[in-house]
């Protein structure tokens, strides 16, 4: 089991089943565990024997730490100019930081790019956005309180 789980895992996380009951639900996921992105895994025991690791306290913990709402300051403004700001359950919450450092890692790319062509006033123009773009990073990362993952948004040349 683990904290910050997606909505389609999360009646499954950290629970015991039976082979049976496991086979059953196994098919009803429409994504398989391991597979895209997810990082549960199976652990086998004896029913009976074998003890959950987690109790039933941290368990309801990690569902209301995946769906506890959190608001950032979004990139879009309303008609009076204003940021509008935007509240999802943690867990989605995540998903805009995943986003952001593809965006980062491609502008990243687009720069060493133009720095082999040596159009030096582009690679300046795409160097203020990189910096913008991780500073609402971390700006996103501080608001819903999960710490910036800045070695996601390294690239290598």
């Amino acid at each position: 089991g683990h904290s910050l789980c997606a909505p389609d895992h999360q009646h499954i996380n950290g629970r015991n089943f039976t082979l049976k009951e496991w086979e059953q639900i196994e098919t009803t996921l429409k994504r398989q565990v391991s597979t895209n992105n997810c990082r549960h895994a199976k652990s086998y025991g004896i029913k009976g024997i074998s003890e959950n690791p987690y109790s039933e306290q941290e368990l309801n913990q990690m569902l209301d730490d995946s769906n506890k709402e959190v608001t950032y300051t979004t990139r879009k403004k309303d008609a009076d100019g204003n940021y509008i700001k935007k509240t999802l359950p943690r867990y989605q919450a995540t998903q805009v930081q995943r986003n952001l450092e593809t965006e980062i890692r491609k502008l990243k790319d687009y720069k060493n790019q133009i720095d082999i062509l040596g159009d030096k006033t582009e690679s300046n123009i795409i160097q203020k956005k990189i910096a913008q773009k991780t500073k609402y990073y971390k700006s996103v990362s501080e608001q819903i309180g999960i710490s910036p993952k800045m070695e996601r948004t390294r690239i290598v040349k």
